[in-house]
């Protein structure tokens, strides 16, 4: 991902919150977050994967949408 896209993504993050990530996961963590087209994991399909990597010394940010292959719902 860009510089760009990467600063778009962390001025979503709080300090306080990578501070407490930090504090939590000394040594790093990865949280993950998919969008998808409902709630059912038999019908439903996922539309967008996100990524964020803190670690003691960086935050690096992923994200990348997913043709679903169906059409999605308005709601």
């Amino acid at each position: 991902m860009s510089t760009e896209a990467n600063s778009k993504y962390l001025s979503r993050i709080q300090a306080l919150e990578i501070d407490a990530l930090r504090k939590s996961f000394p040594e790093g963590v990865v949280v993950f977050d998919l969008e998808t087209t409902g709630l059912s994991p038999l019908t439903d399909k996922i539309i967008e994967i996100g990524a964020i990597k803190v670690t003691p010394s960086s935050v690096e940010c992923f994200s990348s949408l997913v043709n679903p292959e169906i059409k999605i719902p308005e709601n």
